[in-house]
């Protein structure tokens, strides 16, 4: 589903990543873990296809994303639902249409322009909304909303995407342990019961190894260790950090 050969991608002079090699399988549930700056950010922006790398290749589904044509793109990434640390969410905007924003890789123009005015798929995300706490938000503006709150409702509107994969950038780093627990439980279950391939960027570990398959670990640019979560001793995810804050 996912390829990388050799990746490079610099800013200024600064390699994020560099000759990065990996894979990712239909249906995996992986985790990508490492100290800040280690280059997991840049490696899903890779993943996704929204910048493409200044050596090596990148294949998403079989494709090089960036020698696609613009409608081939797009319709290529709506199969992947990215969770943004940033939210990229419309402020002045209600929950309802921030979470409807999902579908307007499908939606008409006209159609995503009535909804505007009178919002569509109103049931289906309160389903969502309702399995994450935020039932009573639907109508909210956003910018009236906690940032845990904002960042579940970001997760909601991927939901309601129905992608074939799930990228989440720190899903749960503005979250009590808690609604934590809900978000991480909910990316193992559309894994587990519904088949998505589901990749999650992670600050804390215990989730890594308690909800993931797979565990990448990444330093400084460069993959450390690409293992099963069987085959990994927490001393070596530790080790990560401390040769981190070492340095």
């Amino acid at each position: 589903m996912f390829e990388l050969r050799g990746v490079t991608k610099r800013f200024s002079e600064l390699a994020a990543v560099g000759g990065i090699g990996l894979a990712i399988r239909a249906g995996e549930r992986v985790a990508l873990v490492g100290p800040s700056g280690a280059g997991k950010t840049t490696l899903f922006n890779l993943l996704n296809g929204s910048i493409p790398p200044d050596e090596g290749e990148v294949r998403l589904f079989g494709c090089d994303p960036h020698r696609l044509p613009a409608r081939e793109l797009r319709r290529l990434q709506q199969q992947i639902g990215t969770v943004h640390q940033q939210f990229h969410l419309v402020g002045n905007l209600r929950v309802i249409h921030n979470v409807n924003a999902g579908h307007l890789g499908r939606w008409s123009l006209f159609r995503a322009l009535h909804s505007l005015v009178r919002p569509l798929e109103v049931d289906r995300a309160v389903r969502w909304l309702r399995g994450l706490g935020l039932e009573d938000k639907v109508f909210e503006r956003n910018d009236r909303l906690s940032g845990g709150e904002q960042q579940r409702v970001a997760l909601v509107r991927v939901l309601v995407q129905d992608p074939s994969v799930i990228l989440a950038d720190e899903p749960i780093s503005n979250l009590d342990p808690e609604h934590s627990r809900l978000v991480m439980d909910l990316l193992r279950e559309l894994n587990e019961r519904r088949g998505k391939t589901v990749v999650i960027c992670l600050h804390d570990v215990n989730y890594a190894f308690s909800h993931c398959e797979r565990i990448i670990g990444l330093r400084s640019g460069h993959i450390a260790f690409d293992d099963r979560v069987s085959e990994i001793p927490r001393s070596l995810v530790d080790d990560l950090y401390r040769l981190e804050r070492c340095g």
